[in-house]
């Protein structure tokens, strides 16, 4: 399905949504409730120190957040101003902003939590969301410098001064992802890493933690002293611990009010899509994201650039789409086509020719390898990221496809924990991982450095070059738009000449709402916006209404 059949699609869902809302009026206060899911009991809810720690991100109020078209918006500063040269952004704080404690939220804080976000000793899975503020990756990385040299200062409780290695366009959106939550201070000194436990969490958003028992279940209420922004509708949120595994059957029971993309089973999507009262609940969402294979350089037989560039033409993307739903795009570039700088396949048709389907073509760039004829393979395992309900099926199809056209036979595996996943990744165990990759702000600043950049501390794929590298530090500190564009085609092309990795199609996702829900948010194109990894305040914009149209 193209993004313009997607639109028709999901503009015809929204008109229905709406109308479902007309037939009943929201339920009082106290019936606000929202049930979802955890697939795995939470680590923590400290997003600060552990990106992934599978918490509730609503508990904290950044220095920004994103609207449904991934604009940054005013939330804990409730305004801010970027010096004529680009290097220094001023934020001032909302001066109502409380923690649950009673706290006011300064300028200190902020100043506090990214420090201990940068701090080496913190081990932050995600200090590099930080990278751009002067003499940040130095010291987390062990280069030099020290907290005290870093470009953030608090002018005042409600002034924080942040100073950039260089110009940053993008910076607002920076502050707005969960890594750059804050975190109370006297919370963490006083407790440690238990400092999240609902008899001792103090945060800032418009959600609070009230009960936690663990595998079980987690209850939140709605933070009647937020006041920074509109407060949600939602009173109250109950999130059960309940495993993928379970598919739809809590959903269907009435369990649950909404089940998010990993807990919808592959092998049910046609019957949602077919069923006349289930595909009225059944959304199908655009994520942002790409999936890509990374065969690493450093290990047989992918340390041999004809055996990754016979990987480009060995894999068909109509027919991983085909297998998956169509929940997705063909992909021949990093970023998909929602997001800023995107590469256009009519203008660039040369990266959608260089992935040509072409199984001969593939075979011939084995020539004068040691795998001429699809001979000689060593053991090769494909390990995929344990994203959505199709993952399997792609590994399936990819399976196929290299044994088929290549003579490589290719065991497939999938950790099932997403934690797990992105654990061994950092430390380079795998030897072709399946990524999907999710645009955490909208900028390709976020794909091309955080991902593929040489100079980080910790680095998910093996493949860098100082070329590359170069190109997207320049990129990065670009005013010039057009001059921007350029240093990521280049960077693109690149990647694509060393065969660093080998994009398959831009991943939706697929949801599902009872009747009764409204207040799902939409973007200016009419498309649906549900929890990603770049937005996260769905369950801001939610309501329960009664007597819904079925």
């Amino acid at each position: 399905m193209c993004l313009e059949d997607l639109t028709e699609a999901t503009n015809t869902r929204n008109r229905r949504g709406r109308r479902t809302a007309a037939a009943g009026a929201a339920l009082s206060a106290d019936q606000q409730v929202f049930r979802y899911t955890f697939a795995t009991d939470p680590s923590s809810h400290d997003f600060n120190k552990d990106l992934y720690c599978g918490g509730e991100s609503m508990l904290f109020a950044g220095l920004t957040t994103l609207s449904a078209d991934y604009e940054p918006l005013p939330y804990a500063a409730e305004s801010w101003a970027v010096s004529d040269d680009g290097l220094m952004y001023t934020f001032k704080l909302h001066p109502e902003g409380r923690w649950t404690n009673g706290d006011p939220v300064t300028a200190q804080d902020f100043v506090w939590s990214f420090t201990r976000l940068l701090n080496p000793e913190t081990g932050a899975s995600y200090a590099s969301i930080l990278y751009d503020v002067q003499g940040a990756q130095a010291w987390n990385t062990g280069e030099g410098g020290s907290a005290e040299e870093l470009g953030l200062k608090a002018i005042d409780d409600y002034t924080l001064e942040i100073t950039l290695a260089g110009p940053r366009e993008y910076f607002p959106l920076l502050v707005g992802y969960a890594a750059a939550l804050p975190s109370h201070r006297a919370t963490v000194e006083a407790h440690g890493d238990s400092w999240t436990e609902a008899d001792k969490i103090v945060g800032n958003g418009p959600f609070k933690l009230v009960t936690w028992e663990r595998n079980k279940v987690l209850e939140f209420e709605r933070n009647e002293d937020f006041a920074i922004a509109e407060k949600p509708k939602l009173t109250k949120l109950i999130a059960s611990v309940i495993d993928n595994n379970a598919g739809l059957l809590p959903y269907e029971s009435g369990e649950l009010d909404y089940r998010e993309n990993r807990g919808i089973p592959a092998a049910e999507i046609a019957r949602l899509q077919e069923d006349p009262q289930l595909r009225q609940e059944f959304y199908r969402v655009p994520q942002s994201a790409t999936a890509f294979l990374s065969p690493e350089i450093t290990k047989p037989p992918f340390d041999l650039l004809p055996v990754r560039q016979a990987l480009q033409h060995a894999i068909d993307r109509q027919t991983i789409l085909n297998v998956i739903y169509q929940l997705g795009q063909p992909a021949y570039t990093l970023l998909s086509p929602d997001m800023p700088y995107a590469i256009s396949d009519t203008e660039y048709p040369e990266f959608q020719s260089a992935y040509a389907y072409d199984p001969e073509l593939a075979r011939s760039l084995l020539v004068g390898t040691p795998y001429e004829g699809g001979q000689n393979w060593p053991e090769i395992t494909l390990t995929l990221r344990p994203v959505g309900p199709t993952i399997d099926l792609v590994g399936e199809v990819l399976q196929q496809q290299l044994a088929e056209n290549l003579g490589m036979r290719v065991n497939v595996e999938n950790p099932g924990d997403g934690r797990v996943y992105i654990n061994t990744l950092f430390e380079g165990k795998y030897q072709l991982p399946l990524y999907v990759w999710f645009m955490d702000y909208p900028d390709p600043s976020n794909f091309y450095t955080a991902v593929w950049y040489g100079k980080a501390n910790r680095r998910r794929f093996a493949w860098k070059s100082d070329q590359f590298d170069t190109l997207v530090e320049a990129a990065a500190g670009e005013t010039d738009k057009a001059a921007r564009a350029g240093y990521y085609l280049e960077a693109e092309r690149l990647m694509l000449q060393e065969a660093a990795y080998i994009p398959l199609y831009y991943a939706f996702a697929v949801n599902m709402f009872k009747p009764y829900m409204s207040g799902i948010p939409t973007n200016k194109d009419g498309l649906i916006v549900t929890d990603n990894n770049i937005y996260r305040t769905m369950k801001g914009s939610l309501f329960l209404t009664e007597n819904p149209s079925v």
